[in-house]
């Protein structure tokens, strides 16, 4: 496994390609763990960087295919490594991974109910089952990266007005 991580990002990808996420589910956490170490590294160059970030959203993908984690989970934890890519390198609207609009849509399509559901579980959250905590829990730190890139959204546009609706939750959330 550490062999991967010692190798350029776009290697590394090619070699996991034909692993199946059943395999070796520890894997995808370790390599994930790894490459968002390697994202975080300055002395590495941009492109290599966003190509760590690429790797690690491939780990956490392979993860939720391996039933290591819940959906919720993982989407928060590639919504804080794309925020972290556009925060880093700045927004782009020719790649998607890099597209703070694609990136908040994505993350409110993960979230299991609508806006005003979320809000009025919110609202009393401390009365809630712990499993309704739990999501809600999740649904904060999902939408938490969020606040780092919407900046970049169009204020007047309807998905920057929608994402700003959810991002003024986050203290009402768990």
């Amino acid at each position: 496994m550490r062999e991967l991580l010692a190798l350029p990002p776009d290697t590394a990808m090619a070699r996991v390609q034909g692993v199946h996420s059943t395999d070796f589910p520890r894997l995808w956490e370790y390599l994930r763990d790894g490459a968002v170490g390697k994202l975080q590294n300055k002395d590495l160059g941009d492109a290599d960087r966003i190509a760590w970030a690429k790797f690690a959203a491939l780990s956490i993908s392979r993860r939720i295919e391996s039933g290591e984690k819940d959906s919720l989970t993982s989407a928060a934890e590639l919504a804080r490594v794309r925020a972290y890519v556009i925060r880093e390198f700045g927004p782009s609207s020719e790649e998607p991974f890099r597209n703070p609009d694609r990136l908040c849509r994505e993350a409110l399509e993960e979230i299991p109910m609508g806006y005003a559901e979320v809000r009025a579980l919110a609202e009393e959250w401390k009365r809630r089952a712990p499993e309704e905590m739990l999501t809600l829990r999740r649904i904060k730190n999902l939408l938490t990266p969020l606040q780092d890139v919407a900046d970049h959204l169009e204020s007047s546009s309807s998905p920057g007005r929608e994402i700003r609706e959810w991002l003024d939750l986050i203290p009402l959330l768990p």
